[in-house]
């Protein structure tokens, strides 16, 4: 299967959506067939809930992948705004000591990632969020995953964000 999933990917506020949705309509305006896969967590009432269960943590993983899989067999390229390690980060802030389960999590994330052409990592924080993760520590476990599991095809914006979908779109094709 072709790679043609374009992930964004950190924390709260740091401008995924906007980055994504920017991605998406150029993609369009330069006539590649694409679709935006929003985040899964918008439309669940689990991720606001602070005693969110494993079981829970993993419905709303499985829901993203399933979206992202979906989309893909109708596009050309899929931007979605929050790519699986979110969820397995996530995992790792709350579930610290449910070791089986962030295995589980872990495996089922690098194996789905597969279909990523890339994942979009925005580290900067724009706006103050509400959530009950600190949005510092959450960037700083996403950037030492990617780096310790050596997960490929990770790109960190250029110093304008308005580039993203220029330097992305290059590829696609």
């Amino acid at each position: 299967m072709k790679k043609k999933i374009i992930s964004f990917s950190g924390p709260h506020g740091s401008g995924k959506t906007t980055a994504a949705l920017s991605l998406t309509s150029y993609l369009k305006k330069n006539n590649i067939h694409s679709g935006f896969v929003p985040s899964s967590s918008r439309n669940s009432l689990y991720l606001a809930s602070k005693n969110l269960s494993e079981e829970m943590h993993l419905e709303v993983c499985y829901l993203q992948m399933t979206n992202e899989i979906q989309a893909s067999m109708s596009y050309d390229a899929i931007v979605t705004d929050r790519s699986v390690f979110d969820f397995y980060i996530y995992g790792l802030i709350r579930h610290p000591n449910s070791i089986d389960f962030l295995k589980m999590l872990k495996t089922i994330c690098i194996q789905h990632s597969k279909l990523y052409k890339n994942i979009v990592f925005m580290k900067k924080i724009y706006v103050d969020s509400k959530i009950d993760v600190d949005q510092k520590e959450y960037s700083k476990n996403m950037h030492e995953f990617f780096r310790i599991e050596n997960i490929p095809n990770v790109v960190y914006p250029p110093h304008s964000e308005n580039d993203i979908a220029s330097s992305l779109a290059q590829d696609i094709n």
